[in-house]
């Protein structure tokens, strides 16, 4: 087991609203001496400890895209009121600001 200086175990809590799924994680950390304790509460409290920032860890996953295929989100982006067509070319040129 992993331990630190004063010989504590390296423990931490993973704060899920859903259970299962983990197990493959707890296996390899395990491998390496960490043990990571799965803890699964209901939505309205795993959102007030995301909140208050009052966990070890936890999992976020991104939305889901609205533009299913990279031409329509070209095309998207290319409707957008805060799109410069006439100097942008690349996300690139977009990222830097235009100079006088």
């Amino acid at each position: 087991m992993l331990r630190n200086a004063q010989g504590e175990p390296f423990e931490f809590e993973y704060l899920s609203p859903r259970e299962g799924g983990n197990n493959d994680w707890q296996m390899l950390l395990k491998k390496l001496g960490i043990t990571m304790k799965e803890r699964v509460v209901d939505f309205a409290l795993y959102r007030t400890r995301l909140e208050k920032y009052d966990y070890d860890m936890i999992a976020l996953a991104g939305a889901i895209s609205r533009c299913p295929t990279p031409a329509r989100c070209r095309r998207s982006w290319a409707r957008s009121p805060s799109t410069n067509r006439a100097t942008a070319t690349s996300a690139a040129s977009r990222a830097r600001p235009s100079t006088p």
